[in-house]
């Protein structure tokens, strides 16, 4: 904090209270999100040299990403600067499009897939899923009862429609994978165990 700067304690409890609101609810979505994830970072200061080793991995159900960067900055005279003369500006909604739309993570094939469509919902071997509620992030956790046959995962007619939203003329149990009958995708990350739902 600069000096002579001062917050208030109504200011701070505005700060606790909109927290609150607006990312405590999230915490656990996001670590289910991102588990897998890490942060690596190395400075080196010298005398007249800077230096950085920096290693971040996201993994999440939308894709796999590892960013590595080695930077080295050493003490000059007479400094020479450009800067850009064109940007392109990328907006909140930008990000979110790029992070639920088109993009999926083949475990199996270690790769990453395209795939023409929205992700709808991410479902846990255990039955735990994540559903998606368009690109706002609006999220719900909940519980399904899976069941695994022959290598391939069940649930019911009935909660297959709750979750994405949709009225299935079937009874019974249904092929998570049979979804794509029903012009769904269906991606399951071998490596973490879970499958994505996209339309």
């Amino acid at each position: 904090m600069q000096p002579g700067m001062e917050i208030s304690a109504e200011e701070k409890a505005e700060v606790l209270r909109e927290y609150n609101e607006n990312v405590g609810p999230y915490k656990e979505m996001a670590k289910v999100f991102l588990k897998g994830s890490y942060y690596k970072s190395k400075t080196t200061i010298e005398e007249d040299r800077y230096g950085s080793d920096m290693e971040t991995f996201i993994k999440a159900p939308m894709a796999e990403v590892k960013i590595t960067s080695v930077a080295n900055s050493k003490k000059v005279d007479s400094p020479k600067i450009q800067f850009p003369t064109s940007v392109k500006v990328v907006t909140e909604k930008d990000l979110q499009e790029f992070m639920l739309k088109g993009m999926a993570f083949d475990g199996d094939a270690g790769n990453i897939e395209v795939v023409d469509g929205e992700l709808k919902a991410i479902i846990e071997m255990d039955g735990s899923y994540i559903k998606i509620n368009g690109f706002d992030f609006d999220a719900e956790l909940g519980s399904l009862d899976l069941e695994l046959k022959d290598g391939r995962s069940y649930v019911s007619v009935d909660e297959i429609n709750n979750l994405l939203g949709i009225e299935l003329d079937e009874e019974g149990q249904i092929g998570i994978k049979d979804l794509e009958n029903y012009g769904y995708k269906v991606i399951w990350d071998g490596q973490f165990k879970t499958i994505s739902i996209y339309m």
